[in-house]
């Protein structure tokens, strides 16, 4: 993935001289110089022509340079006049050429993610740079920053923190999904970015990734936006800072609310079928009393 780009010597450099682009050098004395009439001597040829090889010999010009100059009769009658002319032309011509050819290209995939959030010329250029040095893992982390990219309420924002990552060689393209991290995202519902986020600071902290890992359930578990707590708590953990301690209020919403929620529904449940059972016991033994009741009427009564 890494391009490299080579220059051509400066213009009136000692070593060789940088290829003229015909067409460039043709179109660059049209448009600088103005049409003048073109009068011919008696054998046809462009008045002044006759002198403008040697008037052009101190610019250094090729055969092939000074036959680009020619084509246009009024640009050789101009050159005819002014013999600095074709010097201070191709000179500029070849300054230009030399631009374009020294600036180094963005690379295409880079371009197409640049497109596709908007990014500008700078934050583009400075992606594209930091890209090149990652050549082994260009694509994987290419693709990791398409992923971390489409959610994001600020593109560009989100864009300069993994390009300071990148920058402190802590910038990780796929981290692995391991099943500490998927049991975390299935059970608080965590969205992608933040369980990506979770991923990539478990991965960076082997030495206290128990601890964080119970210390984050301790979090995740009274928040009713697990996934925004995930990136405050995370978003500037630095590796060898310790997880800040967990809220022990449990929001409204939150795991632990609804599992509270759902333990009370299960006890009124409870008490309600106990309720019911109670007094249908008490409807049968009240039914038992009327039959024994009306037994003994009737005993009486013989």
């Amino acid at each position: 993935k890494v391009k490299s780009h080579s220059c051509g010597s400066p213009p009136g450099g000692g070593g060789g001289r940088a290829a003229m682009d015909l067409a460039t050098l043709i179109s660059t004395v049209r448009a600088q110089v103005p049409a003048q009439p073109a009068t011919n001597s008696a054998d046809g040829t462009p008045s002044g022509s006759m002198g403008i090889s040697g008037a052009m010999g101190g610019a250094d010009l090729s055969p092939t340079d000074q036959a680009a100059l020619l084509q246009n009769p009024a640009v050789a009658y101009q050159i005819a006049q002014n013999p600095l002319l074709a010097a201070s032309l191709l000179q500029h011509a070849r300054a230009a050429a030399s631009m374009v050819a020294c600036t180094p290209s963005i690379d295409p995939d880079v371009q197409d993610l640049a497109d596709h959030y908007g990014l500008d010329e700078r934050i583009t250029k400075q992606l594209d740079d930091e890209m090149k040095k990652r050549p082994v893992t260009f694509e994987g982390d290419l693709l990791a920053l398409w992923d971390i990219l489409k959610d994001a309420r600020s593109p560009t924002g989100l864009l300069h923190v993994k390009i300071a990552e990148m920058q402190a060689n802590t910038f990780i393209g796929q981290p692995t999904m391991d099943k500490d991290v998927k049991e975390l995202q299935r059970k608080y519902k965590l969205d992608d970015q933040a369980t990506r986020k979770l991923a990539e600071v478990l991965q960076r902290r082997t030495e206290t990734r128990e601890q964080d890992i119970e210390l984050l359930h301790r979090h995740l578990e009274t928040s009713n936006k697990p996934s925004a707590r995930v990136m405050m708590v995370l978003g500037k953990l630095k590796p060898e800072d310790p997880l800040p301690e967990a809220d022990k209020r449990i929001a409204p919403g939150s795991y632990l609310d609804k599992l509270e929620r759902e333990k009370e529904r299960k006890d009124n449940d409870r008490d309600r079928r106990r309720d019911r059972r109670s007094r249908d016991r008490d409807r049968r033994s009240r039914s038992r009393d009327r039959r024994r009741s009306r037994s003994r009427d009737r005993d009486r009564r013989r």
